[in-house]
């Protein structure tokens, strides 16, 4: 049985007692050097950890044990019992949102149950980065409690974490920077105090800034180097010993072999670093505070971009459309005859090892002989062109499903042309030169549509940048004249190993309030708002059937049978300068059908279907409640009590959740107001298809929530 603690013994104790929450690659090392240094001076020192994964806490413990067998070192179950057991309480966490969940509803709450004099001899670290915002207003609410804090965001890497020779940069009063400076001394070398709360987290930021952007033009440089048939060594040798020299050539050089006497992560087939994903995070941090102060960042904001890029590229950043892998199973079933003799699936993951969620039934389909997964940058050209080449002894490739396009509303107009609008393009274009005999575009519900319904002949707005390039991409494929394109515009899609979608963070969030025994509210008042839905397996079987129809009728006779105008709706000047894209005057043909279930469902009707299944009510803010919410604008704010519930539920499931690809948290477009009124009579009608889930329904949601807890993804909670 794992140690563990409910509350302190005595006052004595605490102040000799140091908790560390969050053993991620960086608060691993940084604990390790701290508790070491700590056990040396003084054996009668108590230490916690704790983790969200119960598993790394318990790595942890047995490690530390086994290396300082007379430690006393415990494990906390939960953050409280790290805060009410510990004088000294430092947190490593990802960022923002988990420090507002484990301050606000573990740490200040425990605070506030403390002795006075317990209160005020505590002292919380915190060497997150984080928005400076939030640190200042964590800060404020845990010193209101009597209790002292300090920001120590790090500088230095896992590398410097593990040596001891972080640099750590100190937002806080004066009193409290001199008590924490000899614990921060202990885990690196040069501990700065850079001004009151916030202060540190402002310095990080801006370091990272500088960062971000030299490691990329060291990256550059060094490939171009290469390529004027420089050793890297040498190039890195003449950039360290000149002004060029700086850490991300001299420490953390991209290139195998430019450091032969060092190991940075690029020797590793780079892992153990700083994750993109992380210095993405920072770019962002970067660029919003700069927005708040009218600090204008030209070179910060190319460089996020770039980020982006990368991680779209990288395998495991991503999501992946489930309603391709519902696609690979209907075409190879797991029982009975395939509809096709050969399927090649072609995505930006690795399936082996696996990058991103599968579910438990998509390997068992890879696995089978007509099977074929292929890893590959859609972005590249090249690339485009590889996919489509059939294996030996295998026809040329018949049909062409294309669930292309970024479903993030929060990335930037450069990402959205580049992996939207230009992987559908060059896809039909190479689809156009092999003379396909059917390419199904499956597109998102991203418009603003009328209330009444929007049949195909309509033109909805595309909503927001996202939309916008969503649609371009239909009149890119559109002008492909040779192109056997048919278009599926489908409703909010769901069914099972769906993790992403309104409807599918809808139902997680249900689930929260139904265990919280609350009522689940909106913020958008109860008018019509149509939220027309559309079950994975039906968005499947609809891209099957529309194949067979396009490949039969040819894309003339289909255009004259269902085609509709793709009209403009894009930036005049942007087009312009790229002349990839169909100009403004243009107004290309092709056929297009809606495609949703006859639930005709709103946001009403969704949420009292997902609600009563779990056993709760959907109601409606007040309208000022509402106005509150909006004004506040306030992502993290709206978030915090069902994401916390989320999160009881995952560690109080019989067994415990460690990992799971589902979420309780609702970014900016989950939580917006969204009308999708996609009338589906004319699919019904022309391609004679007959759903197969034409309803959303409890039993839809059961079938959902069973295959979750079968793979283990689901809380089994009572």
């Amino acid at each position: 049985m794992k140690p563990s603690l409910r509350c302190y013994q005595s006052l004595a104790q605490r102040s000799k007692t140091t908790s560390f929450i969050g053993l991620g690659r960086m608060g691993y090392e940084m604990a390790t050097n701290l508790f070491s240094k700590q056990y040396a001076a003084s054996q009668d020192a108590h230490f916690v950890v704790c983790d969200v994964v119960p598993e790394a806490s318990q790595s942890f413990r047995d490690a530390f044990a086994q290396k300082y067998p007379g430690a006393n070192i415990t494990i906390a179950e939960t953050p409280q019992e790290a805060a009410i057991n510990a004088g000294t309480i430092i947190t490593m966490l990802p960022s923002s949102p988990q420090v507002k969940d484990v301050y606000y509803n573990r740490i200040i709450p425990a605070l506030a149950g403390l002795p006075r004099e317990a209160a005020e001899e505590t002292l919380c670290i915190d060497s997150t980065t984080l928005d400076v915002d939030v640190a200042r207003a964590v800060a404020n609410d845990v010193t209101s409690k009597g209790s002292k804090m300090v920001d120590a965001p790090v500088s230095g890497g896992v590398t410097g974490a593990k040596a001891g020779t972080l640099s750590f940069l100190v937002g806080g009063p004066e009193a409290s920077f001199h008590i924490a400076r000899p614990i921060l001394a202990l885990m690196g070398q040069r501990i700065i105090h850079c001004g009151e709360s916030g202060a540190g987290l402002g310095a990080k930021i801006c370091n990272n800034l500088v960062l971000g952007v030299q490691q990329i033009v060291v990256g550059e440089a060094m490939l171009l180097g290469q390529k004027l048939g420089l050793e890297p060594a040498v190039l890195a040798s003449v950039i360290n010993s000149s002004t060029g020299g700086c850490w991300s050539s001299s420490v953390n050089n991209p290139v195998p072999s430019a450091l032969p006497d060092k190991a940075p992560p690029c020797e590793r087939n780079y892992e153990g670093g700083f994750a993109t994903a992380l210095m993405l995070k920072d770019m962002g941090l970067a660029t919003d505070i700069a927005a708040k102060q009218r600090s204008s960042l030209p070179l910060g904001r190319a460089a996020r971009d770039i980020y982006e890029l990368v991680a779209e590229e990288k395998t495991g950043l991503g999501r992946k459309d489930f309603s391709s892998v519902a696609l690979a199973a209907l075409l190879v079933p797991l029982d009975g005859e395939p509809l096709a003799s050969y399927v090649r699936i072609v995505d930006k993951y690795s399936v082996h090892p696996a990058t991103t969620y599968l579910g438990s039934e998509f390997p068992k389909i890879l696995e089978k002989p007509q099977v074929e997964y292929k890893q590959a940058n859609l972005t590249v050209e090249a690339a485009i062109t590889s996919v489509f080449e059939p294996p030996e002894g295998h026809a040329a490739f018949d049909y062409v499903y294309d669930f292309t396009g970024e479903i993030r509303a929060d990335r930037t107009e450069v990402i959205q042309y580049t992996t939207t609008y230009g992987v559908a393009r060059m896809l039909g274009l190479e689809a156009a030169k092999r003379k396909v005999k059917a390419y199904v575009r499956i597109q998102q519900p991203f418009y603003e549509t009328s209330s009444k319904g929007s049949v195909e002949t309509d033109d909805p707005k595309p909503a927001g940048t996202l939309g916008i390039w969503w649609h371009e991409t239909l009149r890119g494929l559109a002008a492909i004249e040779d192109l056997n394109l048919v278009i599926l515009r489908v409703g909010l899609v769901y069914g099972p190993y769906t993790p992403y979608g309104i409807i599918a963070t809808g139902i997680n969030v249900a689930s929260v309030y139904g265990y919280l025994k609350r009522p689940m509210k909106s913020m958008w008042s109860p008018g019509k708002n149509p939220n027309n839905t559309i079950h994975v397996d039906d968005v499947s079987g609809a891209a099957w059937a529309a194949s067979l129809w396009i490949d039969k009728t040819g894309r003339k006779a289909a255009n004259n049978a269902a085609g509709v105008p793709i009209q403009f709706h894009n930036d005049k000047s942007f087009v312009k300068e790229h002349p990839d894209i169909p100009a403004p005057t243009e107004t290309p043909i092709a056929p297009l059908f809606n495609l949703t279930d006859d639930s005709n469902n709103t946001l009403l009707s969704v949420g009292e279907v997902v609600t009563s299944f779990f056993g709760t009510n959907f109601e409606f803010f007040s309208m000022l409640e509402s106005t509150v919410l909006r004004i506040m604008d306030d992502i993290e704010e709206i978030n915090e009590q069902h994401v916390s519930g989320w999160t009881e539920m995952l560690q109080s499931s019989t067994p415990p959740i460690t990992s799971t690809p589902l979420t309780a948290y609702m970014d900016k477009y989950a939580l917006g107001k969204h009308v999708v009124a996609f009338p589906n009579a004319k699919f019904k009608e022309v391609i004679a298809y007959q759903l197969k889930y034409p309803n959303f329904s409890h039993e839809a949601i059961k079938e959902i929530v069973d295959k979750w807890k079968a793979e283990g993804s689901w809380p089994i909670v009572g």
